[in-house]
């Protein structure tokens, strides 16, 4: 009888201390889990922190989450669960009355993107493992790698030293903000250079002409496709991951003599599909907020470059030109061409190997993956 009393009376202290752990105790729990910064470059190191805190008196023995996000992002030295695409890393804790507990989770970026923590399941048990009190957390961190820039100036000009000068056709460009009077009409002449008024007073399509400049200014074009024949999919090719920290490097380089730049790609950064297209601006802050879209650039193409490129083609008026590409066709070179001869520099960056390359005549190309991997693993 003894013993059957001493049973009865533990089976109700367990059910009084179930009853406390899942009325007042347990629901009360806080977590919290974010990134230590909101950017990055590339490379580095940056720290998700967890945050417990425990308001009541009692001691809380377990408490279980885990940890999801990209697999672009390493958890450093501990041991993590990988798959297509996500990482995650369980995490448990024992938190004793009016207490905060926070740990820190060391993760170094191994590419640019936008990164989030995923939701969270969080699990906490009583005293005794026989209640288990679980929730699904929204977490709301999110961590932007921007691409780590590559200067190839130098490389260009050995290249230059080595080949010697190409004989380019070039005149200097327009400023479209000096108008000197008005000329008739050109297939050259973009249809925004149109003044209807004279046009309507003269009878026939006259423009507005401008003066001279020799002000620098910049446009980048990156080319979201490894072959003119690509499918619209998911790319994951570190070509195109070069090609991206090559464009970061000439908007970089741009900051030295504040040169007014522009940056193009037939890339979404969000899912609305639209092509990256930004005004032309110079500035830190300018530069910035590139390298963001950079970072946000998705890994599959809006349109095919040479629909891409006729579709810009007019809006395009920088004193310089930059094609960053994985391939070269006759769109590109013919794009080039037509460039060259309204006045603009235009040259195009390949990421393919000097081995492959090809000698053209009127066309600067210089092929940059030889270098690129030689940098990459410094």
């Amino acid at each position: 009888m003894e013993i059957i009393a001493i049973i009865v009376l533990v089976a109700i202290g367990i059910r009084f201390e179930i009853e406390i752990y899942k009325r007042y105790i347990l629901h009360k729990l806080v977590y919290e889990c974010s990134f230590s910064k909101d950017e990055v470059i590339e490379g580095e190191l940056v720290e998700i922190v967890e945050l417990v805190m425990n308001p009541t008196s009692l001691f809380v023995p377990c408490l279980k989450s885990e940890i999801s996000t990209n697999n672009l992002l390493e958890f450093a030295g501990n041991a993590s669960t990988v798959n297509d695409q996500t990482r995650s890393l369980a995490s448990l804790f024992s938190i004793r009355g009016k207490q905060k507990v926070k740990r820190v989770w060391k993760v170094r970026t191994l590419q640019r993107g936008a990164f989030r923590l995923l939701d969270t399941t969080v699990i906490a048990s009583d005293l005794f493992g026989c209640y288990h009190y679980s929730n699904i957390l929204r977490l709301n961190s999110e961590l932007i790698v921007l691409p780590k820039p590559i200067d190839v100036s130098g490389y260009i000009q050995k290249v230059k030293e080595i080949q010697g000068d190409r004989v380019v056709k070039r005149f200097i460009l327009e400023d479209p903000f000096v108008i000197a009077g008005v000329r008739e009409y050109t297939t050259r002449d973009s249809m925004n250079k149109i003044h209807w008024g004279i046009t309507a007073r003269a009878g026939q399509l006259m423009v507005r002409n401008n003066e001279a400049t020799s002000k620098k200014s910049l446009t980048v074009i990156v080319n979201n496709q490894l072959t003119s024949e690509q499918l619209n999919e998911p790319m994951h090719d570190e070509r195109l991951e070069y090609g991206i920290r090559v464009a970061a490097g000439l908007l970089d380089q741009t900051l030295k003599d504040s040169t007014p730049v522009r940056l193009l790609a037939n890339g979404a950064v969000d899912n609305n599909g639209q092509s990256l297209d930004t005004y032309q601006m110079w500035g830190k802050a300018h530069v910035h907020s590139q390298f963001v879209l950079l970072a946000r650039l998705k890994n599959t193409f809006t349109e095919h470059f040479d629909k891409f490129l006729d579709r810009y083609e007019s809006s395009i008026q920088s004193t310089e030109l930059i094609i960053v590409t994985c391939y070269i066709d006759e769109t590109i070179l013919n794009f080039i061409r037509n460039k060259q001869r309204a006045g603009i520099s235009a040259k195009v960056y390949l990421m393919s190997y000097e081995a492959d390359s090809k000698h053209y005549e009127d066309v600067e190309v210089y092929y940059l993956l030889d270098y690129l991997k030689e940098v990459g693993e410094r």
